[in-house]
């Protein structure tokens, strides 16, 4: 049962907003007017910073399908109702920077929500006695101590200026100058804005036999189901040798789906050649050849399918939480 309204910090912008506790599910619903309606998990460890700075970024990036994201452990044991849409921590794993250049785009990305007005100025004060709660989870600052924490978010915001897409702003805080986002920087955020949103395609790699066309059918439909444009390297004319073509057309995509059974050596090579480049990587596999999956892959987050309209239900779905729903 749902309780009555508490006022309480959200987890992620430590602004105030309304709670509800439901101890039926386990699980409490935040209400906030900067990060939306999500629920979390009871089991979900949200003194971890990495998992709540995903949470941030999904929620205010991602093209959301319900009304109510609900972050558990492992969104497999659960199914998606008309309101609610269920991400586990695996898929979390996703939205969270993996290198220097990441880092940047996506720390512009959450500057621009926090400080939606052109020439609108960072609200940033570099002392040890200020904690700058939203801009360390904007930025993913992942440090406890404060003086730490305010030095990488300086860091930062430098970094960012050398790249033009910020500047320094007329406003000085304690001896320190304030930035905004240049002009440049709008640019930049309208072109990310854009990439998630203009027909991308998604790569398949997969066992190309006869046997295999209707699991090929339900991927295209999957991909295309999602907003994007599936690529097949069986179904492209080109008159080039076959490898390059392929590494081309991954490069090209923004994400790759690879179907394992079978296990076709190309697959792997393609799939790691994929992630080696940073791309979304799904892995899918029929439950007969489950168990023989490679090692180094083990422990990696498969699909496992034992029909093409499971594999359809779980691929969309999986594509739609970690690569977002193409508009």
């Amino acid at each position: 049962m749902m309780s009555t309204a508490e006022k309480k910090p959200c987890l992620l912008c430590k602004k105030e907003c309304d709670t509800y506790r439901n101890a039926l599910r386990s699980n409490t619903e935040y209400a906030c007017d900067h990060c939306g309606l999500y629920a979390v998990n009871d089991f979900v460890d949200t003194k971890k910073f990495k998992i709540l700075a995903s949470m941030y970024y999904y929620l205010l990036h991602m093209p959301l399908k319900k009304d109510c994201v609900y972050f558990v452990l492992d969104e497999t044991k659960f199914e998606d109702t008309e309101n609610v849409s269920y991400i586990g921590l695996k898929t979390l794993e996703n939205f969270y920077p993996k290198n220097f250049s990441q880092k940047m785009d996506m720390s512009l990305l959450n500057l621009s929500c926090l400080y939606k007005e052109i020439g609108q100025e960072i609200d940033f004060v570099n002392t040890n006695m200020t904690r700058n709660d939203d801009l360390r989870i904007a930025l993913f600052i992942d440090k406890e101590k404060i003086e730490e924490r305010n030095r990488e978010i300086s860091s930062v915001l430098s970094s960012l200026a050398e790249m033009g897409l910020l500047v320094p702003s007329d406003v000085v805080k304690v001896g320190k100058p304030q930035y905004k986002i240049s002009a440049t920087g709008w640019l930049k955020i309208q072109e990310l804005e854009a990439k998630n949103k203009v027909v991308s395609q998604g790569f398949i790699a997969m066992w190309f036999d006869s046997k295999m066309d209707s699991v090929k059918a339900k991927i295209i439909s999957a991909i295309q189901d999602s907003g994007y444009a599936p690529m097949i390297i069986s179904d492209k004319e080109h008159n080039n040798q076959i490898v390059p073509e392929i590494l081309y057309e991954i490069r090209q995509s923004v994400f790759v789906i690879a179907d394992l059974t079978g296990h076709r050596n190309g697959v792997y090579y393609e799939a790691g050649y994929a992630n080696a480049l940073g791309k979304e990587v799904i892995l899918t596999c029929n439950e007969e050849d489950f168990e023989k999956r490679h090692f180094d892959i083990s422990q990696q987050n498969i699909i496992k399918w034992k029909d093409e309209d499971e594999l359809y239900e779980k691929l969309l779905k999986r594509i739609e939480s970690t690569v977002g729903k193409n508009q």
